[in-house]
């Protein structure tokens, strides 16, 4: 025992002297926890509200892709932004589901990398991973982004409504506060459904965050998981408001599980380093959602 310590300690040390890895935030973050996030989200939220988004046919699809860790490159995030930007009939949004960076002082090369889909109208909505928390870096990502738990509406030609919901899972944790938000934007949105005259207002549930619910191995260590407790919590939250499908990053490994009538997406990760760079687009549509991925 007393061994493993000596090593774990003169591990730490090594590693402590490597500038791209911030260790101490592996064992304490120094950037907000999550109701202090949260909070910010809120303000922001509560004085410029959510964006609505109409389309012209009933079937549309999106871009997602998840886990750049821009180091050095991004050439998978440029393929991921240029492929989305030429395909005219893709739907004016996009996800990036968290970990921008995997260095200090890279938020604003992830920016750069990703302008084009601004230039050309659209929207690429995003919520932070662990990695954007490093080194104080939440600063940086919450100036540029202003929220990291936020809604989203997209409606279609026959009028029913697809909501979008990002939250802040980037410390392994929803937190109280934004635990409770969710829950009250998920009652809000059954109650509308149920009081509607005509037709559900709400067609499809879509949750989109960082941290993965199902994985097929450890490579994350104990780094931002959520705990068993919080996760039975959220998937059987999920499973009660009839939430369509749950699209997650940050294990770097492709999953696709249906657990309690919810469907769960890992994405895998189109960070250069990886072996295999993937990014994905989803098919809405009045019965399903499917996937397609693309591998670069």
């Amino acid at each position: 025992m007393k061994r493993h310590l000596i090593f774990s300690a003169l591990l730490c040390l090594g590693l402590a002297s490597c500038a791209d890895l911030d260790v101490p935030g592996l064992i304490a973050s120094s950037s907000p926890g999550s109701n202090e996030r949260f909070a910010v989200s809120k303000a922001y939220n509560d004085a410029n509200g959510f964006r609505h988004i109409s389309l012209s046919e009933d079937s549309y699809t999106f871009y997602a892709a998840t886990d750049a860790h821009i180091s050095a490159t991004a050439n998978g995030l440029t393929r991921f932004t240029s492929d989305y930007v030429a395909d005219a009939g893709a739907a004016p949004f996009a996800l990036f589901i968290g970990d921008a960076m995997d260095e200090k002082n890279n938020f604003g090369r992830f920016l750069e990398t990703v302008r084009p889909i601004s230039a050309c109208g659209r929207t690429l909505f995003c919520t932070p991973g662990n990695h954007d928390l490093y080194f104080g870096q939440w600063t940086e990502y919450i100036k540029e982004m202003k929220t990291a738990s936020y809604c989203f509406e997209v409606t279609v030609a026959s009028g029913v409504t697809d909501l979008f919901i990002c939250l802040d899972s980037a410390s392994g944790t929803l937190g109280t506060d934004q635990r409770a938000w969710l829950e009250n934007v998920l009652h809000r949105a059954r109650m509308e459904n149920l009081l509607s005259s005509y037709r559900e207002k709400y067609r499809h549930t879509v949750i989109f965050t960082h941290t993965h619910f199902f994985k097929r191995d450890n490579s994350q260590g104990h780094t931002s998981n959520f705990n068993l407790e919080e996760g039975y919590d959220l998937e059987k939250l999920f499973s009660d408001y009839g939430v369509s499908l749950v699209i997650s990053g940050h294990d770097h490994f492709f999953e696709d599980t249906y657990f309690k009538d919810v469907r769960f997406v890992t994405l895998g990760a189109i960070n250069d380093t990886a072996d295999e760079q993937f990014y994905y687009t989803f098919r809405v549509s009045d019965g399903s959602i499917s996937l397609e991925s693309h591998k670069l």
